[in-house]
């Protein structure tokens, strides 16, 4: 298998965001669409829940 390789921008954006690189790789390898991006680049689709609990 050919390893993910992410660029730096996109890390610094992901860790902003509170992304894992465990839900990128399987956003990659797993994705539930796929979708055209710029330069007809391949957008792998994926969504996460996330269960936030308040507690006081």
């Amino acid at each position: 298998m050919k390893e993910i390789e992410v660029i730096p921008l996109a890390e610094r954006k992901a860790e902003r965001r509170g992304i894992k690189r465990e839900w990128i790789e399987k956003a990659i390898l797993e994705p539930e669409q796929i979708v055209e991006g710029y330069g007809g680049r391949k957008v792998a689709q994926r969504k996460v829940l996330l269960m936030i609990s308040n507690i006081c």
